[in-house]
């Protein structure tokens, strides 16, 4: 397969693709650049993560104040330049000084090409505007951090790919699925330096960086990995998925690229391809009204119970419960479906395999990642079960949530209480009022066992420190076949850069009859060491739980063509990721 046929496709069907500006000019009389925010342009690593760090001859975006002009301003010709827009970037490391060559600029975003004769190491980096500079920020400089393009722009979820075959090479969705044994052709940036001029075109040029491409449990046989020949700066990796590739719509892939594990990103996999199938995934036949042009307006209702337990072996800091709940309401189409992460925010991942997501702030919102526009199902949803009534308000993003419906600890280290545990077994009622202007009145109802099908966590105890440099192996007994899942989760939450802890969570689902399920070292990678600075453990948790397969939560009514009331219950305790 020719490599620059894929870069020639690539260009004229998703041209920067990576590009992302959001927010209003701020008018400042320096530039002000964000310690903390320069980053992959595709995976958007966080400082302190393992896959933090700018790759030699990497796209990376620059965020701040003040950066740019007002209007975005791309280079859209060769050669490229190193000032666009007033904008210009230097970065220094080991007392060499070297000129980013720039891609696009704005007053809160900027995009450049580190070029590969940048030396190794710890530096800084300073970003003029109309003659203005900023003061320096500090900048890792590494060989190589691979990070592929999300097609949400967010470094999660789908991954920008296509499916190669003779014919066309469309992008892969949830309706333009692969099938195993074909070849991928995937895109990021960060394999590492090259010797060429990075202000043009480079042809098919390899880095020479050992590359291995992880698809769920199996590895990818690689066909090619180097530059876009049409892109500077931009990488890709073309790679043929094994004949017994995990299925599904959101299968993950990761790529480890010189030792170091890139963003956790999925693909859509079904046996002959087109729509794919999944019974942890949206159902083919939603799936194939939207490859039809049906827009279909859905919904995601979360209810969760979480038990934890913080502290050590030798001492328990807390012990208790905490219970809330979240809805999400979004159209999604023949574009946005592709955008999306899922459905299900608790483990959108095809079953049997395990994923990671980082990001800054809120658990939940860094795994609400739907791809399609939000919908107004009035002012707030009601939710009303055995212990009363409780609100949850629309917020600013457009979600519909209350953290924390109840809560109940020993001792009380989060505070008293303002309201005691709501999710206790029996039946509850959902509805959105009046409704509003995107959906009408709807009502469905749920039922929570007092005596569910036991399930029972058999090494669950014996689990307090994680070695991730070795599988990790959780075994259960039980559960529901016909209506749930187990999920294994854990998480490592870093002090805080700007304003929102760093958290990285991975997530796992199986079959509850399989019965166990391997975390592979190579996911076990992705995540930080525990926090030093937490004595207690609370910043390092793993835990287990159960979930309902998306057919045993589905409702529909009041404008609504497929909606989902779900409640889980998970166990968390803290633990060492060392």
């Amino acid at each position: 397969m020719d490599s620059h046929r894929e870069g020639e496709t690539m260009r004229a069907s998703l041209p920067f693709l990576f590009l992302l500006v959001f927010g209003a000019a701020i008018a400042v009389a320096q530039p002000v650049v964000y310690q903390g925010g320069v980053l992959n342009a595709a995976s958007y690593g966080l400082d302190g993560l393992p896959n933090s760090g700018i790759a030699q001859g990497s796209i990376f975006t620059v965020f701040g104040a003040g950066l740019g002009p007002a209007a975005l301003q791309t280079a859209s010709s060769f050669p490229l330049a190193t000032t666009l827009g007033g904008t210009s970037i230097k970065v220094t490391v080991a007392g060499s000084t070297v000129n980013a060559i720039l891609l696009y600029a704005s007053a809160n975003q900027v995009a450049a090409i580190l070029p590969s004769k940048t030396p190794v190491g710890a530096g800084a980096l300073t970003l003029t505007y109309n003659g203005k500079p900023s003061s320096p920020v500090t900048i890792l400089v590494v060989r190589a951090n691979f990070g592929i393009f999300s097609r949400n722009m967010s470094g999660s979820g789908p991954a920008v790919v296509q499916n190669y075959s003779p014919a066309a090479m469309p992008v892969n969705s949830p309706i333009q699925a692969a099938q195993p044994g074909q070849v991928m052709v995937l895109y990021g940036t960060g394999l590492g330096p090259v010797n060429v001029d990075e202000t043009i075109a480079p042809g098919a040029v390899d880095p020479g960086t050992a590359v291995e491409v992880w698809v769920g449990s199996q590895k990818a046989a690689v066909q090619y990995q180097g530059r876009t020949p049409s892109f500077s700066g931009e990488d890709q990796i073309n790679f043929q998925l094994p004949q017994n590739v995990p299925q599904g719509c959101y299968v993950p892939v990761a790529i480890k690229a010189g030792g170091v594990m890139s963003n956790f990103t999925s693909i859509a996999i079904s046996p002959l391809g087109g729509i794919c199938s999944d019974l942890h995934g949206p159902p083919a036949g939603d799936l194939q009204r939207i490859a039809n042009g049906d827009s279909l307006k859905l919904a995601w209702v979360q209810l969760l119970r979480e038990n934890f337990t913080i502290g050590s072996p030798n001492m328990v800091v807390a012990q208790g419960k905490v219970d809330v709940a979240f809805g999400d309401f979004f159209r999604w189409d023949a574009g946005t479906v592709g955008q999306s992460a899922g459905v299900s925010s608790l483990g959108a991942v095809a079953l049997g395999n395990c994923t990671v997501v980082a990001g800054n702030g809120n658990v939940f919102n860094s795994l609400v990642l739907r791809g399609g526009p939000r919908l107004n199902i009035g002012a707030t949803l009601n939710l009303t079960g055995p212990n009363g009534s409780r609100r949850l308000p629309s917020d600013r993003n457009g979600l519909y949530e209350k953290n924390a419906l109840g809560y109940a600890a020993t001792p009380a280290i989060f505070g008293p209480p303002k309201n005691p545990p709501f999710l206790d077994p029996g039946a509850y009622t959902l509805d959105n009022g009046a409704g509003g202007p995107d959906v009408s009145a709807f009502q469905t109802t749920l039922s929570i066992p007092a005596t569910p099908a036991p399930l029972s966590w058999t090494n669950l105890d014996s689990i307090q420190t994680i070695d991730r440099t070795q599988d990790l192996t959780i075994t259960w007994t039980g559960g529901d076949p016909a209506r749930e899942y187990a999920l294994i989760v854990g998480y490592v939450t870093l002090p805080a850069m700007q304003s929102a802890n760093t958290v990285t969570i991975f997530g796992c689902a199986e079959r509850v009859e399989v019965g166990r399920l391997v975390v592979p070292s190579w996911v076990l990678s992705a995540l930080p060491s525990s926090s030093t600075a937490d004595t207690s453990g609370a910043a390092s948790l793993f835990g287990v739980g159960r979930a309902p397969l998306l057919g045993a939560a589905r409702f529909s009514g009041g404008g609504v063509d497929a909606g989902y009331l779900a409640y889980a219950e998970m166990t968390l305790k803290s633990v060492k990721y060392q």
